[in-house]
């Protein structure tokens, strides 16, 4: 019976950790002040494009979460260590070069592109493009792109609605 106490709970879920101690939780708590003190000090080397301490801070922290979520004052300090780094990330996002949508057809079409259409521009080749994206492992499944196979393509028209008979309303 002590193995079924100890057991995982249905779903496979983890069991609920022990209650931490009140030195485990002040701990915790200098531990999540000295990580916002880091995400403010640290700005640019954390918001550069190339590093990932960002990550680093943000796995530090969730390692730090079951203790984090025992108690009011560190969980409030977690959720303000995430709002940095949430707020940090999207700083960091911003850097990244961007291109314009022209740019990314371009290079698309450069590589991907087969023959002429009626238009006599190119069309991709969307067999040679989903090896490519397999072989890099960037999807488990092809995208759907099928807004990009012709310019005839429309969404699916919404389905009427039925309206019940008043006769199954009624009983």
């Amino acid at each position: 019976m002590a193995d079924a106490a100890q057991a995982p709970k249905a779903g496979g879920k983890k069991p609920a950790a022990p209650p931490a101690s009140k030195e485990e939780q002040a701990k915790n708590r200098q531990a999540l002040r000295e990580l916002s003190r880091k995400i403010e000090t640290d700005h640019e080397s954390l918001t550069a494009i190339d590093s990932n301490a960002l990550a680093e801070v943000q796995c530090e922290a969730n390692e730090m979460f079951e203790v984090s979520k025992q108690e009011a004052r560190s969980a409030a300090l977690d959720a303000n260590l995430l709002h940095g780094v949430s707020r940090l990330g999207a700083e960091q996002a911003g850097k990244l070069d961007k291109q314009s949508p022209d740019e990314f057809v371009k290079r698309l079409l450069a590589k991907y592109g087969v023959g002429g259409g009626e238009s006599g521009r190119p069309k991709l080749n969307f067999a040679v493009l989903a090896n490519d994206l397999e072989a890099e492992g960037v999807f488990r499944t092809v995208p759907s792109t099928t807004f990009l196979l012709d310019s005839n393509w429309a969404p699916a028209a919404p389905k009427e609605r039925k309206q019940r008979s008043a006769s199954l309303a009624a009983g």
